[in-house]
């Protein structure tokens, strides 16, 4: 038992030896500025695995680990693999997952209010995200029609009153992604997408791409609406294209 332990131990050393050899430390100020080592509260490690495989570490000044991530590139920033978040106490709360830098898979992410985890699917998002010069999935596409398409809520209410309506399933639904909530990344995300005949959501179009955890997450809530009442045009539904922005800001 002692030679086993003494092997474990001496192979340990070896790989923690190689970690420091390709490890890069970057440190910064509680405003994300670049700092003097004595003076940080952030620090970020680059860890280099392999060529193509690299571990990204966050942690605060005394070492307390905030967030882990797998990359295949850090220069450009390419998440390729699973990705952790840790709160001050250093319980898990969001663990995700990448494919060659797009938000993949399902995600789950901490849920305060409740204490367990919530399930967010981000499966398949980067499929369905089309560009305005690719064909669209109805020959022609409204964009004002005499019956505008409604979010299924209250009676009675105004083309205003109803849009809002959708403005807060959106607030109420939406994820801050915690990378970007700890970097201080704010933003809104301009999104166009079609009401089809049968009300379900197609063509989702991102007009202004900036932030690739708040354009996904715009996606991912918009392509999970419930399903809407679709437009009249000569009392037949059609299909509408309507435009939004979903925003992201730190209270």
């Amino acid at each position: 038992m002692k030679r086993i332990i003494i092997i474990f131990w001496t192979v340990t050393g070896i790989i923690l030896q190689a970690y420091c050899q390709d490890t890069t430390s970057f440190f910064y100020n509680k405003k994300w500025g670049t700092s003097k080592e004595s003076r940080a509260e952030y620090i970020i490690n680059e860890i280099k695995l392999a060529e193509t495989r690299f571990i990204l570490e966050i942690t605060y000044n005394d070492g307390t680990l905030i967030y882990k991530g797998e990359y295949s590139s850090l220069y450009p920033e390419i998440m390729n693999g699973e990705t952790y978040y840790y709160g001050k106490n250093g319980e898990l709360v969001e663990r995700g997952y990448f494919t060659n830098g797009y938000p993949d898979s399902l995600w789950y992410v901490l849920n305060p209010k409740t204490g367990s985890f919530d399930t967010l699917n981000y499966i398949g998002l980067k499929d369905i995200i089309k560009t305005f010069d690719e064909p669209t999935s109805f020959p022609e596409t409204f964009v004002v029609v005499e019956v505008m398409p409604s979010f299924p809520s209250k009676d009675d209410e105004t083309v205003t009153e109803n849009f809002n309506d959708f403005r807060e399933y959106i607030k109420s639904e939406a994820y801050y992604p915690m990378l970007a909530r700890e970097r201080k990344n704010q933003g809104s995300t301009s999104v166009t997408f079609t009401i089809g005949p049968d009300g379900n959501i197609y063509d989702i179009v991102l007009t202004n791409p900036k932030n690739k955890y708040f354009d996904f997450e715009a996606v991912r809530v918009i392509r999970n609406s419930p399903k809407w009442n679709p437009g009249l045009q000569e009392n037949k539904p059609v299909p509408v294209r309507l435009r939004d922005y979903v925003g992201f800001y730190l209270e």
